[in-house]
């Protein structure tokens, strides 16, 4: 067992208390919209190994961004802190993901079809850069994989 001298680290201090600030803070669904909305302008290039605001700016880094979850997930490692949930459920704030490929931030339904919603992304190759648009559902060409998925600390 491991144990530390709280008042002889200030760093293990530190990083207990943002743990379990993290831990313990649920993040609204207007917070994740703003926070999102804070990438689109200027639209921040597409990397996936550059960092604006502490956060890797690939799409799972973009996520992670607007969740404020204090780290850049991955679309593999995103699947862990989340709950797959239905389609008709989807609401602000939640994503669609493809793990291990890509994910998108769910703002609302484009049409009472619910063929097309509102979305949010850090988009790669040509375009390579933060994107507020009007998607198929669940995702361009007709793309299959994608889950509706709910983040475990969102109010």
């Amino acid at each position: 067992m491991v144990t530390f001298n709280i008042k002889s680290s200030p760093l293990v201090w530190t990083l207990c208390i943002l743990a379990l600030f993290h831990a313990s803070h649920a993040i609204g669904r207007d917070e994740v919209i703003t926070r999102a909305e804070t990438w689109l302008n200027p639209p921040v290039p597409y990397s996936q190994s550059a960092y604006k605001d502490g956060y890797r700016t690939d799409c799972s880094g973009y996520v992670s961004m607007a969740w404020n979850t204090g780290t850049s997930y991955t679309t593999q490692s995103l699947v862990g802190v989340t709950t797959a949930i239905a389609k008709g459920d989807l609401k602000k704030g939640d994503i669609l993901l493809k793990s291990g490929s890509h994910v998108v931030i769910f703002h609302s339904w484009a049409n009472s079809g619910q063929t097309r919603y509102l979305g949010y992304e850090q988009v790669g190759g040509k375009i390579g850069k933060t994107k507020k648009w009007n998607i198929p559902y669940p995702y361009w060409n007709g793309a299959t994989g994608y889950q509706s998925r709910r983040y475990n600390n969102i109010a």
